[in-house]
């Protein structure tokens, strides 16, 4: 069965896109000047614990009682009466 030009250079150049995007995606999640933030946000994170400086305990009712959680919560209120399957 002859192959056509067109569509064994689709189907190459789709290869390389591919691999090209797939490159260019983990180069930047691994680039060096993400590296050097990432090592900086922890250093700067275990200096911050070594004064004595703690992040702020939040409840969770502060965090339940947010308003965008509450719009958020509405919008399952179509589904709640489903049945669901506890695993």
């Amino acid at each position: 069965m002859p192959v056509s030009l067109k569509a064994a250079a689709k189907k190459y150049l789709g290869k390389a896109t591919n691999l090209i995007l797939s490159q260019s995606k983990l180069q930047e999640k691994n680039s060096p000047q993400v590296k050097i933030n990432q090592r900086m946000l922890f250093n700067f994170y275990r200096y911050s614990l070594s004064q004595g400086y703690r992040m702020p305990d939040v409840s969770i009712e502060s965090i339940l009682g947010h308003p965008r959680n509450q719009e958020r919560q509405k919008l399952f209120d179509p589904i709640r009466d489903w049945k669901y399957i506890h695993v």
